[in-house]
């Protein structure tokens, strides 16, 4: 992870804004999703990877762990509403 910090470079800024918008809004996403069944599903798991993307371009770890929770957000709901997790 050479060249890579906490949060990244900060140009350009439309960059930045995009990943944390995507980030933020697959939290109210998830409060609005009950009623749209597989909304919450496509939009998480194409977020987390843009968000990915965009955190490899950006350099920052902060993104990158981000995304990757957006990503995998649904499945460990999933999981855990079959009491497969604790």
């Amino acid at each position: 992870m050479s060249g890579f910090s906490f949060y990244g470079k900060h140009r350009p800024r439309v960059l930045v804004a995009v990943a944390w918008l995507l980030v933020f809004a697959s939290v109210l996403l998830l409060m609005l999703s009950p009623g749209m069944p597989g909304t919450y599903l496509a939009f998480s798991v194409a977020a987390g990877l843009v968000v990915i993307a965009l955190a490899v371009k950006l350099k920052s770890i902060l993104l990158l762990v981000a995304g990757s929770c957006v990503a995998v957000s649904y499945y460990g709901m999933a999981l855990m509403m079959m009491s497969v997790t604790p």
